[in-house]
């Protein structure tokens, strides 16, 4: 009796062991199910062009809400893109912040936070954000070898003027991806950019002084460094056609990085001086910076650009606008400093 009591209550716990592991395996699938859906209404709205905001905040509700009761990295990480692609840059980093800072963090996870960072460093100015965003960047770069984090991290080091990671991150675009649209913009306009990270730092750029500087093979000075790939890529530039800048412009479309622009710009403001420039091209040099400081509103590169295209067309106050901007806040390291000063009225 006792015994077949002991079977009855054995075969009980069996079975109710079984259907509460079926009840947790539904409840799971469930779950996943709920999840799968909502991360494909984010991405669909991470994808779409041009991004509808109401939709897009719609759905990052849908997110937190899920997030509140299933919490999941991967909802962690849509949330974070997201919220970047609102423009809630601060509110983006500390999301990100809490899974990418911890150990176990993916390379997503980096990559992400290099975005968010890029985009913040890009709206205050915070060197220290920059390197951090950099630091990211690099680490994706390190790990999976791509084109994209690779550009990225390339064009951090001249945001924050690491001569050595630029000229470094400059050299893997060339090697490996030179036949890549981010290859071939980095190969046409990096020596442009290495003149004005120089002038940002007080180097004097006049062919006598970087021709003694890059002389000097065996310094390790980065200034002499810097010199030595200005020497080496000015074939580059001096070659550069304005139809092949039109070229990468087109392939790139709306995603032209804003480095890129302001080697547009500038060529467009040296064309005003010629037979088919005039006015027309001042004002498509400053359609192209002011699409650069809607979202990079602390580009030196593009403020001092566009204050001398509004000083071309007599638009003095809003030449002094930016002239004001770059004498507080551009470093006073920069050898333009002198001049911004002068020219302001």
């Amino acid at each position: 009796m006792n015994a077949r009591i002991a079977i009855a209550a054995g075969s009980t716990l069996v079975l109710g062991g079984g259907i509460v592991g079926f009840l947790m395996l539904r409840a799971g699938s469930e779950a996943e199910a709920r999840r799968a859906e909502v991360l494909r209404a984010a991405e669909a709205e991470l994808e779409s062009v041009p991004p509808d905001r109401v939709s897009m905040g719609v759905v990052l509700r849908r997110v937190e809400e899920l997030e509140k009761l299933e919490p999941h990295p991967r909802l962690t990480r849509v949330r974070a893109k997201l919220q970047l692609a609102l423009g809630r840059t601060a509110v983006a980093w500390e999301t990100i912040a809490a899974v990418v800072t911890v150990p176990g963090s993916t390379v997503e996870d980096s990559w992400i936070a290099a975005c968010v960072l890029a985009r913040l460093h890009a709206e205050v100015g915070d060197r220290a954000r920059g390197l951090q965003a950099l630091g990211f960047a690099q680490e994706c770069s390190d790990s999976t070898g791509d084109v994209e984090s690779t550009f990225l991290a390339w064009q951090l080091a001249y945001r924050v003027n690491d001569i050595e990671r630029w000229i470094e991150f400059g050299r893997r675009l060339r090697d490996e991806f030179g036949s890549t649209l981010e290859g071939e913009t980095a190969a046409a306009i990096e020596h442009f950019l290495g003149l004005a990270m120089a002038t940002r730092l007080g180097i004097d750029t006049s062919p006598e002084n970087l021709q003694a500087l890059a002389g000097n093979e065996d310094s390790a000075d980065t200034r002499a460094a810097l010199a030595r790939y200005l020497r080496d890529t000015e074939a580059t530039w001096t070659g550069l056609q304005s139809s092949e800048v039109e070229r990468l412009f087109r392939q790139w479309g709306a995603d032209a990085p804003p480095e890129f622009l302001v080697v547009r710009a500038r060529n467009s403001i040296l064309r005003a001086g010629q037979p088919d420039g005039g006015p027309a091209a001042l004002n498509a040099a400053i359609e192209d910076l002011e699409v650069v400081l809607a979202k990079f509103p602390t580009s030196i590169e593009a403020r001092h650009w566009i204050s001398i295209a509004h000083y071309g067309l007599l638009q003095i106050d809003q030449q002094n606008a930016h002239l004001r901007w770059l004498v507080e806040n551009a470093s006073q390291q920069d050898l333009r400093q002198r001049s911004w000063r002068e020219r302001l009225q």
